[in-house]
């Protein structure tokens, strides 16, 4: 349950930083968004990973969420 909470802290702070973003006209934060985009999908993936039924879900969401972690490097 608190990996779900986690997801949505982490995705309202997406959110933010992305509005933030778009009434600065600027990219500075594009990093910030990146990271809390990859954290909230890599905590709804372990959420999945451990949830018995759909643990393949998990996996896909895990390698999704590290493939933004490598692009935002």
């Amino acid at each position: 349950m608190w990996i779900k909470i986690m997801a949505t802290i982490f995705g309202v702070l997406t959110i933010l930083a992305a509005g933030i973003g778009l009434l600065g006209s600027t990219d500075k934060y594009m990093s910030h968004m990146m990271f809390f985009l990859g954290a909230s999908i890599l905590s709804l993936g372990l959420d999945e990973a451990f949830n018995e039924k759909k643990s393949l879900n998990g996996v896909v969401y895990g390698v999704f969420s590290i493939m933004i972690f490598i692009v935002l490097i």
